[in-house]
């Protein structure tokens, strides 16, 4: 869990239309990464980056939120990330997307390839050969677009 000093000044950084999607501090020592993932509604541009890169390193040289080093990487979510965050959700609705179960009960499919229909604050609804499976995010490990090339 992020500190929550470190997680407000992200927050208060990242402007609309551009939005924060994920953040995360992964390493330790030399080897610490703050990956800061954003987007819009319309897709992050590099300019948009950018600058939420330059603001956002100019605060962290300027405080003490991380101890040690650390490198700050700025991204999109890329079409391999999950889907979590709900404006991202919204955009992949009507594609074909990958869902994982947690807790699949012995019998129950784990894994539903389909098309995102509906997402919304208690889970998601994909449409699966025909019939449409209401998923609770209870039980959703991970939704990821499926690439048909």
């Amino acid at each position: 869990m992020l500190a929550q000093d470190l997680q407000s000044l992200i927050e208060s950084l990242v402007q609309e239309p551009v939005f924060l999607v994920d953040v995360e501090l992964s390493g330790d020592g030399k080897g610490k990464i703050l990956r800061v993932v954003v987007d819009t509604d319309a897709g992050v541009t590099v300019d948009q980056l950018s600058k939420v890169n330059r603001e956002l390193g100019r605060r962290l040289d300027e405080g003490e939120l991380i101890a040690g080093r650390y490198r700050l990487e700025v991204c999109s979510p890329g079409l391999d990330r999950a889907l979590r965050h709900p404006r991202v959700l919204a955009k992949a609705l009507g594609r074909k997307v990958l869902v994982r179960l947690a807790d699949a009960a012995p019998g129950e499919t784990a894994e539903y390839t389909g098309v995102l229909s509906a997402a919304h604050e208690t889970g998601i609804e994909v449409e699966v050969e025909g019939a449409t499976r209401v998923l609770d995010w209870k039980r959703v490990q991970a939704v990821h677009h499926v690439l048909e090339w």
